[in-house]
C-alpha cells in the first residue's frame, strides 16, 4: 500500500480559511457589549496566536507582548510555517520553518485618541532568521480575549547560513489571531 503525503492547500485555497477568522472576528465584536482597553501600558501582558501567512507558505505563531509604559511593548514570537515539497523522501527541515524573534512596538491608541477596545501599533523585530518591520491593529471584546491583524514585511536576513532564511527573507507576512490578556 503506497503511502499518501498531506501537503498543505494552493494559496488560493488558505483565503477562505484567512476570510473565515475575519469574519468571527466581526461577529464577536458586533455582539460584545463589554469593552475593555486592547493596551492597557504599563505591565499589560498578552499572549497571542493565529495563522500566519508569509509569501505564499502558510502557518502558524504563537507570542508575548509586555506593556513598559503607555507608548512601548516588547515581546517575543515564534513562527512555523507548514511547508512540504511534495515529495515522498524529502521534507523541510524544522530548523528552516520556524523563526523565532524579539520586538518592540510603539502604540498609538492614545496619540490618535482611539476608543479604548482598539490600539493601533508599529515597529521592528529582530528573530534568528529575519529582521522585519510591521504594523497591525488589535481589538478586545471583553476584559480577557480579543484579535489582532498585523502585516509585516522581513526586510533582511540576520543569523545562520544563507540558505536558512529563504522561506521568509524578502516577503511580506500577514497574522491574524486571537489575543489573550493575562
Amino acid at each position: 500500500m503506497m503511502k499518501k503525503k498531506l501537503t498543505p492547500p494552493c494559496p488560493a485555497c488558505r483565503w477562505p480559511m484567512l476570510r473565515g477568522l475575519l469574519l468571527l472576528c466581526l461577529l464577536l465584536t458586533a455582539s460584545a457589549r463589554v469593552q475593555a482597553q486592547a493596551f492597557d501600558g504599563d505591565f499589560d501582558w498578552k499572549l497571542y496566536g493565529g495563522y500566519t501567512l508569509v509569501g505564499s507558505h502558510s502557518g502558524a505563531e504563537i507570542g508575548c507582548d509586555y506593556g513598559l509604559n503607555d507608548w512601548l511593548s516588547f515581546g517575543g514570537k515564534v513562527s512555523l510555517l507548514f511547508v512540504s515539497d511534495g515529495s515522498d523522501d524529502d521534507h523541510s527541515d524544522l530548523i528552516e520553518r520556524y523563526n523565532f524573534g524579539f520586538h518592540l512596538d510603539a502604540h498609538g491608541q492614545e496619540a490618535f485618541h482611539l476608543p479604548s477596545p482598539v490600539d493601533v501599533y508599529a515597529g521592528i523585530g529582530l528573530g534568528f532568521k529575519v529582521g522585519d518591520a510591521h504594523a497591525g491593529v488589535r481589538y478586545n471584546f471583553g476584559e480577557v480575549v480579543g484579535c489582532y491583524l498585523q502585516v509585516q514585511y522581513n526586510a533582511f536576513k540576520t543569523f545562520g547560513s544563507p540558505e536558512d532564511a529563504w522561506l521568509y527573507k524578502d516577503k511580506f507576512a500577514v497574522s491574524a489571531g486571537l489575543t489573550f490578556n493575562l
